[in-house]
Protein backbone atom coordinates (compact mmCIF):
# COMPACT_ATOMS: atom_id res chain seq x y z
CA UNK A 1 0.00 0.00 0.00
CA UNK A 2 3.12 2.94 0.82
CA UNK A 3 4.20 2.20 -2.76
CA UNK A 4 0.64 3.24 -3.60
CA UNK A 5 0.69 6.37 -1.97
CA UNK A 6 4.01 7.09 -2.93
CA UNK A 7 2.90 6.66 -6.34
CA UNK A 8 -0.11 8.91 -5.81
CA UNK A 9 2.04 11.63 -4.51
CA UNK A 10 4.64 11.48 -7.26
CA UNK A 11 1.50 11.80 -9.56
CA UNK A 12 0.36 14.94 -7.47
CA UNK A 13 3.71 16.46 -7.59
CA UNK A 14 4.32 16.14 -11.04
CA UNK A 15 0.95 17.83 -11.16
CA UNK A 16 1.79 20.63 -8.42
CA UNK A 17 5.19 21.47 -10.53
CA UNK A 18 3.51 21.82 -14.06
CA UNK A 19 0.93 24.03 -12.34
CA UNK A 20 3.78 26.23 -10.52
CA UNK A 21 5.59 26.16 -13.95
CA UNK A 22 2.24 27.51 -15.42
CA UNK A 23 1.70 30.37 -12.64
CA UNK A 24 4.90 31.48 -12.90
CA UNK A 25 5.09 32.10 -16.83
CA UNK A 26 1.27 33.65 -16.27
CA UNK A 27 2.45 35.85 -13.60
CA UNK A 28 5.55 36.72 -15.68
CA UNK A 29 3.42 37.88 -18.34
CA UNK A 30 1.18 39.57 -16.90
CA UNK A 31 3.88 41.80 -14.70
CA UNK A 32 5.16 42.83 -18.54
CA UNK A 33 1.92 44.21 -19.49
CA UNK A 34 1.31 46.44 -16.56
CA UNK A 35 5.02 47.83 -16.59
CA UNK A 36 4.44 48.25 -20.53
CA UNK A 37 3.85 52.47 -20.45
CA UNK A 38 2.00 52.09 -23.68
CA UNK A 39 -0.22 49.33 -21.99
CA UNK A 40 -1.26 51.43 -19.30
CA UNK A 41 -1.39 54.57 -21.11
CA UNK A 42 -3.92 53.12 -23.41
CA UNK A 43 -5.34 50.60 -22.07
CA UNK A 44 -9.03 51.59 -19.88
CA UNK A 45 -8.80 51.87 -16.13
CA UNK A 46 -11.07 48.63 -15.75
CA UNK A 47 -8.89 46.67 -18.06
CA UNK A 48 -5.78 47.56 -15.72
CA UNK A 49 -7.92 46.97 -12.62
CA UNK A 50 -8.53 43.09 -14.05
CA UNK A 51 -5.09 42.47 -14.96
CA UNK A 52 -3.79 43.35 -11.03
CA UNK A 53 -6.48 41.63 -9.90
CA UNK A 54 -5.46 38.55 -11.97
CA UNK A 55 -2.03 39.17 -10.79
CA UNK A 56 -2.57 38.97 -7.04
CA UNK A 57 -5.27 35.76 -7.63
CA UNK A 58 -2.12 34.11 -9.49
CA UNK A 59 0.17 35.12 -6.67
CA UNK A 60 -2.02 33.72 -4.22
CA UNK A 61 -2.50 29.93 -6.25
CA UNK A 62 1.07 29.77 -6.67
CA UNK A 63 2.00 30.29 -2.97
CA UNK A 64 -0.59 27.75 -2.64
CA UNK A 65 0.70 25.78 -4.63
CA UNK A 66 4.20 25.70 -3.43
CA UNK A 67 3.34 24.72 0.16
CA UNK A 68 1.07 22.08 -0.81
CA UNK A 69 4.61 20.90 -2.57
CA UNK A 70 6.29 21.67 0.28
CA UNK A 71 3.49 19.52 2.49
CA UNK A 72 3.73 16.46 0.03
CA UNK A 73 7.81 16.37 -0.33
CA UNK A 74 8.03 16.56 4.19
CA UNK A 75 5.69 13.38 4.70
Amino acid sequence: MTGYINRQNENLLDNIIDRIEYFKGFISKIEEKLKNDSFINKAPESIIKREKQKLEDSKSQLLLLQEKMRTITNE
